[in-house]
């Protein structure tokens, strides 16, 4: 029996404005030197993850950016383009919160 081989996936316009989010995100958030670089670099939002004194909005909040995957994940499993909106806002949202709590136990300048 010969191996099936699998369709090449048809991007969507919902797929393309997600892909289109995610580098904004990227670009606005994550650029070289910025703020959620140095969350992701330095390993803060896992670090204020693990201390465990976090509120669970808190902590949810921060799990949605700990790691640039997990981020992907969570902007791609959304279900439209007012979804995914919000869930762009929602990565602002815990980058500024995770800065503002890292810098509050100076973990970062």
């Amino acid at each position: 029996m010969p191996a099936r081989r699998s369709r090449p996936r048809i991007r969507g316009p919902l797929d393309a404005f997600k892909q289109s989010l995610l580098a904004v995100l990227h670009k606005e958030l994550f650029a070289p030197g910025s703020t959620g670089e140095q969350l992701w670099d330095l390993g803060l939002v896992s670090r204020l993850l693990a201390a465990g004194s976090l509120a669970a909005r808190t902590a949810g909040l921060l799990a949605v950016i700990e790691t640039p995957e997990a981020m992907e994940a969570y902007v791609l499993r959304a279900q439209g383009q007012d979804d995914a909106k919000r869930r762009a806002q929602r990565c602002i949202e815990a980058v500024q919160e995770g800065s503002r709590l890292a810098a509050g136990r100076g973990w970062r300048s």
